[in-house]
């Protein structure tokens, strides 16, 4: 997937921020994780699921194919297997068919949690993100969530490139200057510096 639609790029956003705040984090805070939180320890296990599915239906497909024979229901498959429980997770979450009023005449279809809680419904509840995380899934942008590439940054993030691997700037620049190349290049910088103002050519 090369281009994101806002729409896309927003509700991933809002997936993102969800988990980062299920595992305690607060917003531009990535140094401490709160207690484990089912509701993230689910929607995340789900995400890995989510990521594995293609892979391992490519390498143990459900159905053999053979020509000039009937196709084998490969009901045991590692790749069937996987989408089982994957389902079987899903099915633990209903939603209901909605129209949304998104601005003057413009309404469309969406999909609400049918369930009676209504603090659950308020904040953004478990539920709502598998809805959300089904979605990017749909739409092939579940690769665009990513978790910070920066070793001492645990933050989620939705990529708006495909190259895309950091959080922030900040995390970038505090992951590569970790890095030899970067080492080597300051060291070279700093003893041509050290070099020059011994030479009394600048002061």
């Amino acid at each position: 997937m090369e281009k994101m639609t806002k729409q896309t790029l927003e509700i991933g956003n809002m997936l993102a921020q969800w988990l980062n705040a299920a595992q305690g984090l607060s917003i531009g805070v990535s140094e401490s994780v709160g207690p484990a939180n089912p509701a993230y320890e689910e929607v995340r296990g789900l995400i890995d699921s989510l990521g594995m599915l293609e892979g391992t239906l490519k390498a143990h497909p459900i159905l053999s194919v053979t020509k000039g024979r009937p196709s084998v229901f490969l009901a045991a498959s590692p790749g069937a297997l996987l989408r089982d429980s994957i389902n079987a997770v899903l099915g633990r979450y209903q939603f209901v068919p909605t129209l949304i009023v998104a601005g003057k005449r413009k309404v469309r279809l969406g999909w609400q949690c049918a369930t009676p809680d209504r603090e659950q419904r308020k904040t953004m509840g478990d539920a709502t993100m598998v809805r959300v995380l089904c979605t990017l899934a749909d739409e092939g942008a579940l690769s665009r969530l990513r978790h910070c590439a920066s070793s001492d940054c645990v933050r989620w993030f939705m990529a708006d490139r495909g190259n895309k691997e950091f959080c922030s700037v900040k995390c970038r620049r505090r992951h590569q200057g970790t890095s030899e190349a970067f080492k080597a290049k300051r060291r070279d910088y700093m003893r041509d510096y050290y070099a020059l103002q011994h030479s009394g050519k600048v002061k």
